[in-house]
């Protein structure tokens, strides 16, 4: 039986285990034919499938642009706190093959605390815990009003549901303007695109896994850190094109010399393929070029703020605070708050700034004068507690990253979930093979789903070279 159709918890149960190095174990047949595989991308995906295939037997390179590892996953320390500035968190744990993963290699995790976030006004004020209540309830109902209009329209936005829900307002003692701008934030915080071109059915066609949000000790350094032992990774070398030659695939650099490999995965992120950057000879597929132009990418940035004190009065049922702004973009910028203090080491918030916000923030301000206004922000959430500024700080800019150009994939109007498979597809003979979040229909926007995009790949050179 191919693995390829394995269920995954047979799966992750026969590929993810310790060696006696402490990589992983792949307890498939050797291969009938041993090739050189190329990994473009020392990412979660790409270090996935070079793991599988290294430990397979397969000669390995994986060819990175910068100069570490982890590629939107990246773990650093603010001051006294050890920060993901990318992804953070395992959206579940249940057949998760990031947290199988973790597990086998001693890597411990702890639950996300969630509860109903504490909201507040435009003017700082807090709201009483039967509003909080009477707000996640319209949410919810929110996702039925979804339900119904995709059903009616596939090409609805998350706008058009919003307005939609709007339009049969039933909350009374909620201001349905409020509402409004909560819901945006939240939408804009989390998928990271515009909520005027975001589909509901793209965003309906996440596959939630079971267990709730965890988040690993130490952040995912060491997970990255576990999966790139022992393989052979050059760093600081950014590819500058792919060629097809038949049966082999030339990488050509700007010095030094090009090279030929039997295969290649490439799990450049979305945008970079939307870009350009790298040149494909003799070009893609029509199909893959037109499902590369309609998904989408959000931008969602981190202003991490460490302070030495917990200054504010713990909350004890949630980690996010959330303020009811106003309609323009700027007003959204780190609008909704997160406490990670549990899990850095030190007292830490993250303010988000995400969506359409992102751009005209961080293209105006210096980071120093961001996360003064982030810090100021949250402040007057508290009154007078709050001190001058906090310990440390550190912006991200994921969105001026070359080889990141955003956060992650979505699904807006054009476009449909199907074009996922669309860009995972094979190219040049499956010459060329394609990893990543934006290649999974049910798993996008997540480092599972990166994994999982490996394992896929790593499963499709091996039964290739199975014969």
């Amino acid at each position: 039986m191919r693995l390829a159709r394995v269920p995954w918890r047979t799966r992750l149960a026969t590929w993810w285990s310790p060696g006696k190095t402490k990589g992983i174990a792949w307890r498939a047949p050797a291969p009938a034919r041993i090739e050189h595989i190329a990994v473009v991308g020392a990412g979660v995906a790409g270090l996935t499938a070079a793991r599988l295939l290294h430990d397979a037997g397969h000669r390995v390179s994986v060819i990175e642009a910068r100069d570490r590892i982890g590629g939107r996953v990246h773990t650093v320390d603010v001051g006294p706190a050890r920060v993901d500035l990318g992804a953070a968190t395992f959206h579940g744990i249940r057949d998760n093959p990031v947290a199988t993963f973790a597990a086998a290699h001693g890597v411990r995790w702890r639950p996300r605390r969630f509860g109903l976030p504490h909201l507040f006004g435009a003017d700082g004020a807090a709201f009483d815990l039967p509003t909080r209540r009477a707000y996640i309830q319209q949410l919810s109902a929110l996702w039925h009003t979804g339900e119904r209009l995709v059903g009616q329209d596939p090409q609805a936005t998350v706008s058009d549901v919003i307005e939609q829900h709007l339009s049969g307002w039933a909350a009374p003692g909620l201001d349905p303007a409020a509402f409004r701008h909560f819901a945006t934030v939240l939408f804009e915080t989390d998928p990271a695109g515009p909520v005027t071109e975001m589909t509901a059915a793209g965003i309906g066609a996440y596959d939630d896994l079971d267990g709730s949000n965890h988040i690993p000790d130490g952040g995912y350094g060491p997970i990255v850190r576990h999966l790139a032992t022992g393989l052979h990774i050059t760093l600081g070398r950014p590819v500058r094109k792919l060629s097809g030659r038949g049966h082999d695939v030339e990488l050509t650099f700007d010095d030094g010399p090009a090279l030929v490999v039997d295969r290649v995965v490439c799990t450049l992120p979305l945008a970079v393929l939307k870009a350009r950057s790298v040149e494909m000879w003799p070009g893609l597929s029509a199909a893959k070029v037109r499902a590369v132009g309609r998904l989408g990418v959000g931008q969602l940035e981190k202003a991490v703020l460490v302070y030495d004190r917990r200054w504010w009065d713990p909350p004890v049922d949630t980690h996010r605070l959330c303020q009811v702004t106003g309609p323009a973009p700027l007003d959204r910028a780190y609008a909704v708050f997160d406490e990670y203090s549990d899990h850095t080491g030190a007292p830490t918030w993250v303010g988000w700034i995400g969506g359409p916000s992102a751009r005209p923030c961080l293209s105006t301000r210096t980071d120093d004068d961001i996360l003064a206004a982030a810090h100021a922000r949250l402040a007057g959430l508290f009154g007078d507690r709050a001190p001058a500024a906090p310990v440390a700080a550190r912006l991200t800019r994921w969105g001026d990253d070359p080889y990141a150009l955003g956060a992650y994939s979505h699904v807006p109007q054009g476009a449909v979930p199907d074009d996922y498979r669309a860009v995972a597809a094979p190219e040049w003979r499956q010459r060329l093979l394609f990893a990543g979040e934006a290649t999974m229909p049910h798993h996008f926007q997540s480092v599972h789903g990166a994994m999982m995009s490996g394992m896929r790949e790593a499963d499709r050179v091996m039964a290739l070279t199975a014969s």
